[in-house]
């Protein structure tokens, strides 16, 4: 696992995307989280800062592909033509990733990338593979959903060979 400290700077950045987001967000869009309405673009831009650190601290050129115009983003990162997702939990210390059934089968992401928003910090636990999720049971929760517990997701770190290699 992953840490960063959050701090005010980071945290202002965050609330100003989202009042973006919820200033030109003209769409209604499915609400897969326990948080309010704008309260999840405030973690989910934490979680995609969090990851955009890591792949800097690597060296790992990659494009974040941050919309703040309430419309989908083909994918959070995009590194060597893999897209790549990133969910993030708020802090309510959940072991589990979880994403929608739907936005699964729906908009397929090569990976998915899960963090935590946990006492201050943000947490990149690990990463799985699309078809990993395609592969598990569904779950019936507030919606249909695919629950990958933290101990299954691979180790952060076993994602830099595969990010790093255009061929894979």
């Amino acid at each position: 696992m992953i840490r960063y400290k959050l701090n005010d700077e980071i945290r202002k950045e965050a609330r100003d995307y989202q009042k973006k987001v919820m200033e030109t967000n003209t769409m209604n869009h499915a609400n897969y989280t326990n948080l309010e309405s704008d309260g999840r673009y405030f973690v989910g831009y934490l979680g995609e800062w969090a990851f955009d650190r890591f792949l800097n601290e690597n060296q790992i050129p990659h494009k974040w592909d941050c919309k703040a115009d309430g419309y989908s983003d083909k994918a959070d990162f995009i590194i060597n033509n893999k897209l790549i997702d990133v969910k993030t939990s708020s802090d309510g210390g959940y072991k589990i990733m979880l994403i929608s059934a739907a936005q699964v089968n729906k908009y397929q992401k090569d990976i998915y990338v899960a963090c935590g928003l946990r006492n201050g910090y943000i947490e990149i636990y690990g990463f799985c593979y699309h078809q990993t999720l395609v592969d598990m049971p569904t779950v019936k929760l507030k919606i249909l959903s695919k629950k990958m517990p933290h101990e299954e997701l691979l180790n952060i770190d076993e994602l830099l060979p595969i990010l790093r290699n255009r061929n894979i």
